[in-house]
């Protein structure tokens, strides 16, 4: 039986082979690749494979190769590796087709359990996750649900308080509850839930 592909493009060498050793550890195939052009060139369709980029990188950054690989009608599940201001860019990279992403430095066995839920979950329809989607937000508060988008949004807490108007503490105590009632752990799986019901809309 094949072992799952995975691809980890980032212009950071030392990264790039650490997490190529760690992912070869674990028993699967690994193809290391500097940049996005150099992925593009190495690209091979597999039946189970998945992509892990980084956001920033010179000459085509992650949000820029999401939009070619899109237009090359390429499909691959996609992991967003983002520093901490790069938010923004990672849920725009999520809104054109990324699947998740992770904030530098993160857990390697959170990075794991994302690409076993990919991997579980490829044959898996978009459809499935809008409709699940629509109905889990339909349980939220209006003011829970604006907050809700505006994190969609890669607001920070501090600028959702003065969005609204309100305290960065009561910004936090929505957020928890919206979490809790989404039963969703990070904002990643927050923001493809919101993404998933908004493209059924």
């Amino acid at each position: 039986m094949a072992t799952s592909m995975i691809y980890v493009v980032d212009d950071d060498d030392l990264l790039r082979r650490t997490l190529g050793s760690l992912l070869e550890n674990f028993g699967y195939t690994v193809c290391l690749c500097a940049s996005a052009a150099e992925f593009l060139e190495r690209y091979d369709p597999q039946p189970q494979e998945c992509l892990i980029l980084d956001i920033q990188m010179p000459a085509m950054n992650g949000l820029e190769l999401q939009k070619v690989m899109n237009s090359r009608g390429i499909t691959i599940p996609t992991i967003i590796m983002t520093g901490h201001g790069d938010i923004s860019m990672a849920v725009s990279a999520m809104k054109v087709g990324a699947r998740d992403f992770l904030e530098k430095p993160f857990n390697e066995e959170h990075l794991l359990s994302i690409i076993r839920e990919i991997l579980s979950r490829q044959s898996d329809t978009s459809a499935d996750d809008a409709g699940d989607g629509i109905k889990k937000l339909s349980v939220l508060t209006p003011r829970e649900l604006e907050i809700a988008h505006l994190i969609c949004d890669g607001r920070q807490n501090k600028q959702i308080a003065a969005d609204l108007g309100i305290s960065s503490r009561t910004v936090e105590n929505h957020r928890a509850r919206i979490m809790q009632k989404l039963e969703v752990k990070t904002a990643s799986q927050l923001i493809r839930l919101i993404l998933a019901a908004g493209n059924r809309n």
